[in-house]
């Protein structure tokens, strides 16, 4: 099962006109990699935190795991990641967007609870037998810019 994918071609690569490379997040949580030169896929071992997103921008390779720390991913020298930003402890997912040109990190606070509660004032615990009708619905984000002068130099 993937959770996302980011598609490259030719652009991200030195290695030629017929050359793509697709970044997904592999149900481990990990990064994976299918290179259309090596045609296979490839996991990325480097951090214990899964990853949230991944995410094409400028040309390169970016993932956030659920920490918020991101990286970018060398798709030329075998699949290293570089730190460009270090974790953001508060919400609860992490999300990557570019905006006007702009990569932005979205922190998410999620709030779970009944996915209608037809305005019945019962408590969480009466729900608590009904898991099918729980929903998470986000109560609040932050925005964080990349700092470009950053991206390769560890955080």
């Amino acid at each position: 099962m993937i959770k996302k994918v980011a598609l490259c071609s030719r652009a991200c690569s030195d290695s030629g006109m017929d050359n793509f490379v697709l970044l997904t997040i592999h149900v481990s949580g990990k990064l994976t990699m299918f290179t259309f030169r090596d045609r296979k896929w490839t996991i990325i071992d480097d951090l214990p935190s899964p990853y949230d997103d991944v995410i094409l921008f400028d040309g390169q390779f970016y993932a956030v795991d659920n920490t918020g720390r991101t990286v970018v991913v060398n798709v030329d020298s075998s699949s290293i990641v570089n730190l460009v930003a270090n974790s953001v402890f508060d919400g609860d997912k992490k999300g990557l967007v570019e905006s006007c040109g702009e990569l932005l990190l979205v922190d998410t606070y999620l709030s779970s609870g009944p996915e209608d509660d037809f305005g019945f004032d019962e408590g969480f615990e009466y729900y608590e037998e009904f898991d099918c009708y729980m929903s998470e619905r986000t109560v609040r984000f932050k925005v964080f810019r990349l700092d470009r002068g950053e991206v390769g130099r560890g955080g």
